[in-house]
């Protein structure tokens, strides 16, 4: 009963694991996408009631800022990390160029949030933090773009590795070649020899091919030592 208990505990606890990693990684994704929504209502809220803009222009402008701002922060981070990781041969990106886009577009929230509808300075500081969200929600979307494209090049490389060892011949050992061993030297008695007609001396300077010759002298004089001991 103690085994099935713990089993379903460590179950639940890899299930709310996964859970809450897919969970945060989807929030992650998704708030910085409705942050600007904030900053918006406040520029539209000023376009409005300071400057008498009618309602659906005041709608699209506050959109327009808020989106500008996300894509000119966004772009920055992009151009900064491309400028990191270029080749020598490669051109610098303009990145102080996007910068500078990214620094009016602050201005121009500030501009219309804090001066034309902040009277008091605690009002001002919390329409200022405010106003500067979006920026925090496009350097969030920036870095994770980033963070994606590390990790597919990552499994870009594993699987380019992988497919050159696959390719890769397979080196099978192969068994040693054994020399073939040298003949004996033929080592008959030195009265056989003389039957044959020869001499361990001769049969020395013959080397490899004695123990050969030796074997057919073998056979033939074996057949003169029968005739001889017939004859007599």
């Amino acid at each position: 009963m103690t085994a099935k208990i713990i089993a379903f505990l460590e179950s639940w606890r890899d299930l709310t694991r996964a859970i809450e990693a897919v969970m945060v990684d989807n929030l992650a994704a998704t708030t910085p996408w409705l942050t600007p929504i904030i900053p918006a209502y406040l520029v539209w809220r000023s376009l409005i009631y300071k400057l008498d803009f009618s309602p659906g222009i005041a709608l699209i402008s506050a959109a327009i800022v808020e989106f500008l701002g996300l894509a000119a922060v966004h772009t920055t981070f992009s151009l900064w990390d491309y400028n990191d990781t270029r080749r020598k041969s490669d051109q610098r990106a303009p990145v102080f160029v996007a910068a500078a886009a990214s620094l009016f577009y602050l201005a121009v929230v500030l501009v219309v949030n804090l001066v034309l509808d902040g009277d008091d300075w605690r009002e001002m500081l919390a329409l200022f933090l405010l106003s500067t969200l979006t920026a925090v929600a496009a350097v969030i979307l920036a870095i994770r773009a980033q963070h994606a494209r590390r990790l597919a090049e990552i499994e870009r490389d594993k699987a380019e590795r992988s497919e050159r060892r696959k390719r890769k011949p397979v080196e099978i050992p192969q068994p040693p070649v054994e020399t073939p061993a040298e003949p004996a030297e033929p080592t008959a008695t030195a009265a056989y020899y003389c039957v044959c007609g020869w001499n361990s001396a001769e049969a020395e300077r013959e080397g490899k091919n004695a123990q050969r010759a030796y074997a057919g002298h073998k056979r033939s004089c074996d057949i003169e030592v029968v005739e001889r001991e017939a004859h007599k």
